[in-house]
């Protein structure tokens, strides 16, 4: 099964966007975006390989106050932050799309380790996610299609909204087994769609940028290492 640098540094590698603009127009665009909301944010340019760039993330916090913004063989710019439990870019890729009247991509690939008795143990609920944003609104949000199945207590769950696009394998969803219904493969072929190739590490890289915000009006939050991270998800003893 594929996993973005075979989850090396996971749980950064969770969850990433895309948004179909220039590194520069994108970072430029999220600086003023988040001081407006009255944020402090500082940029630090990089050129580095994906596994290097990501590295620059650390520490990890629950708010998700680093943003990488990193080049690809593509017209898209792939985005990250530094989660502690995985990224969230779903919430800042729809709006950027948005603010810049781009399409963008959120995609998320999370193993699965624990099932419904396994409340309060180390390691992950499983999810495979992805989600097309428009430039513009749609009926929710400015969603074109939004594809997923999540793990958690309760048990899988399949989820589908927005218009069906050529591209997708219809005929999966109606799986027995909802976590067939969209797999890790699938989710490849999804985005190799855009030509955009998910898990291929040599597809990222080069120039790049990291934000990092500073909410005035919030405390600061706790922050853990990488390496702690992956610990308490059950990656490493």
């Amino acid at each position: 099964m594929n996993y973005l640098l075979d989850n090396r540094l996971a749980p950064l590698t969770f969850e990433c966007g895309f948004l179909e603009a220039s590194l520069d127009a994108i970072t430029a665009a999220y600086v003023r975006w988040h001081r407006k909301i009255l944020h402090r944010v500082k940029v630090s340019t990089l050129n580095l390989s994906l596994a290097d760039a990501l590295r620059q993330l650390e520490p990890l916090d629950r708010g998700g106050q680093r943003i990488l913004f990193l080049s690809t063989k593509s017209r898209w710019t792939a985005c990250f932050d530094n989660g502690v439990r995985g990224g969230s870019p779903a919430t800042w890729v729809g709006e950027l799309s948005q603010q810049m009247k781009c399409r963008g991509i959120s995609c998320g690939c999370i193993p699965n380790t624990l099932s419904s008795g396994d409340s309060g143990k180390r390691g992950t609920w499983g999810a495979v996610k992805f989600t097309l944003f428009a430039p513009e609104k749609r009926d929710f949000l400015n969603i074109d299609r939004s594809v997923s199945v999540i793990n958690d207590v309760r048990g899988w769950d399949f989820n589908a909204i927005g218009a069906v696009q050529p591209f997708e394998q219809v005929e999966r969803y109606a799986s027995r087994r909802v976590a067939d219904r969209f797999t890790p493969e699938m989710l490849e072929d999804y985005s190799r769609a855009f030509e955009i190739n998910l898990f291929d590490e040599h597809f990222y890289g080069g120039p790049g940028a990291i934000t990092h915000s500073y909410p005035w009006f919030l405390p600061k939050l706790p922050t853990t290492t990488l390496a702690e991270a992956r610990q308490q998800l059950g990656f490493t003893d």
